[in-house]
């Protein structure tokens, strides 16, 4: 992951990049209790 995405300067960027991670982990929780 591009450390840059989560420091940038730009607040939507970060809010965006975190939304995303939090999908990633939501979408791992989900796959590992199959």
């Amino acid at each position: 992951m591009d450390g840059n995405l989560i420091t940038g300067q730009n607040p939507q960027s970060s809010r965006a990049t975190a939304d995303r991670v939090v999908q990633v982990l939501e979408r791992r929780e989900i796959f590992n209790n199959r």
